[in-house]
């Protein structure tokens, strides 16, 4: 078919307005963040949005991070950005939450243990994303799907080396855990942990005649 045998249609400026362009412009499809959904949010896959532009909104203390498997690719803080979504390979965004970040816990029944400690440590440590950068090329960088609780578990072990490295006979405050977690994109809030309670033992040989009183 020839461009003559089209029918002309109306002139873009009358459905546009003067100096429309003949196609309406798409709408950016608007995105936040809600803390209440964990402190750190994702991976949305942009593949799945088409090429659909993207309006990222952050409050003060949100990030977002658009990364492949293994890079950073960009960085966002407060303010609202516009994400393309058409960029080559798989490229995903994730988000970190404002306000406290991932909680540590110990319990009598799964104590912290710390080697040449004498007893096992019971309690919490508190944990805050200083550095999302740091934090994704040490925990989620070619670790495929987004799984919280398995970061959680190396979180945790990095807690316990730097517990060890600490030494002492005192508990470790935030500040003692903070330099050996920043290269990993952490910062120590808070650290609650004590000694659990020694338990009582009877030394009785097991099979041993009972005593004979006379």
């Amino acid at each position: 078919m020839s461009a003559g045998d089209r029918q002309a249609g109306p002139p873009a400026a009358d459905l546009y307005g003067a100096g429309a362009p003949p196609c309406p412009v798409e709408t950016p499809l608007a995105w936040s963040v809600n803390d209440a959904d964990g402190w750190l949010q994702g991976p949305l896959d942009l593949a799945y949005l088409g090429g659909h532009p993207l309006s990222l909104t952050l409050r003060p203390g949100q990030a977002a991070l658009l990364v492949d498997d293994l890079r950073v690719l960009a960085g966002y803080g407060a303010g609202t950005h516009d994400v393309a979504t058409d960029g080559e390979g798989a490229q995903r965004l994730l988000f970190f939450a404002a306000g406290p970040g991932p909680d540590l816990r110990w319990s009598a029944e799964c104590p912290l243990r710390v080697a040449d400690a004498r007893l096992p440590l019971v309690g919490s440590v508190g944990l805050d994303i200083a550095d999302p950068v740091r934090f994704f090329e040490t925990f989620l960088a070619g670790g495929g799907a987004l799984d919280p609780a398995f970061v959680l578990v190396l979180a945790g072990r990095l807690v316990q080396d730097a517990i060890a490295g600490h030494g002492g006979d005192r508990a470790p405050t935030a500040s003692d855990l903070g330099d050996a977690l920043a290269p990993c994109g952490l910062a120590c809030r808070r650290v609650a942990l004590q000694a659990t309670a020694k338990p009582a033992r009877a030394d009785v040989a097991v099979g041993a005649p009972a005593p004979v009183h006379s």
